[in-house]
C-alpha cells in the first residue's frame, strides 16, 4: 500500500487515504501516521472509517467498535491528532442526498462471475446481485429498482427524521444497514457518520474559522 501511494503521489494523481478503525488499532494510528510523515506521504488527504459489522458472515470479528460513545470520543480524537500532524482531512460538513458511493450511477462492483453489485458489503450475497454482465452488456434486474429507488424518508419512521437537525446530511443512512436490520433498503438507519457529525462540524470551525471560533 505504502508503495502504491509513492507511485500515485510521483504521477502527481490526487489520493485520499482511507484508515479503518476498529478497538484494536485506534491506539496505534499515531503511529501509523507518523510511519506516513516518514515515508514523505505526510502531505496525503486522510479519512478515518470505523469497522462495523455488515452482513452476518462478519460476526466472529470481535473488534469492531459498536458503541456510539466509544466512537463519539475516538474519531475526533484522531482527527485532531491528523491535523497536528499536517495531514489533509474533509471535515466540511456537506449536503448528501445519498449516504455513500453505492448509490450513485455509476457505482458498480463486478464479481468474477460477471455478476454485478453496487455495494462492497454486499459481494458473495446472491439477494443482493442487482445484474449481470451480458456480451459487454448489464442486464439489470428487479433488484436495481429497487435499490435505485430507495427513499428511506418516506417510511413510517420518516416522522422522527423530520425532527432531526441533521437531514438531509445523513442521506437516510447505509443501505446495507437497513437491509440487514429491517430486510428492506427502503428506511433510515443513523449510523456513525450521523453521530459524530456535530463534532465534525465544531472541528470544521475551529480549523477552518479559528478566530471566530474561539471568540464564540
Amino acid at each position: 500500500i505504502i508503495s502504491g501511494l509513492k507511485l500515485l503521489k510521483t504521477q502527481g494523481i490526487p489520493t485520499k487515504l482511507r484508515i479503518n478503525v476498529d478497538l484494536d488499532n485506534y491506539n496505534k494510528i499515531p503511529y501509523l501516521l507518523d510511519d506516513l510523515i516518514a515515508s514523505n506521504l505526510g502531505d496525503l488527504k486522510l479519512t478515518f472509517s470505523v469497522i462495523s459489522p455488515m452482513t452476518h458472515a462478519c460476526s466472529s470479528y470481535s473488534s469492531y467498535m459498536v458503541d456510539d460513545k466509544i466512537i463519539a470520543q475516538v474519531i475526533p480524537r484522531l482527527w485532531e491528532t491528523a491535523l497536528k500532524k499536517g495531514f489533509k482531512l474533509d471535515l466540511k460538513p456537506l449536503n448528501s442526498p445519498t449516504y455513500c458511493g453505492s448509490m450513485t450511477d455509476s457505482s458498480f462492483i463486478i464479481d468474477p462471475t460477471l455478476a454485478v453489485y453496487r455495494c462492497y458489503g454486499t459481494v458473495g450475497d446472491p439477494q443482493h446481485i442487482i445484474g449481470h454482465i451480458v456480451d459487454g452488456t448489464l442486464q439489470k434486474n428487479y433488484r436495481y429498482y429497487d435499490y435505485m429507488s430507495r427513499n428511506p424518508f418516506t417510511s413510517a419512521q420518516y416522522k422522527d427524521c423530520q425532527k432531526c437537525q441533521l437531514l438531509p446530511t445523513c442521506g437516510g443512512g447505509c443501505l446495507l444497514a437497513s437491509w440487514m436490520k429491517y430486510g428492506t433498503y427502503h428506511k433510515p438507519v443513523c449510523g456513525y457518520l450521523t453521530n459524530v457529525l456535530h463534532e465534525r462540524i465544531k472541528f470544521y470551525l475551529k480549523y477552518e474559522y479559528p478566530e471566530k471560533f474561539h471568540q464564540e
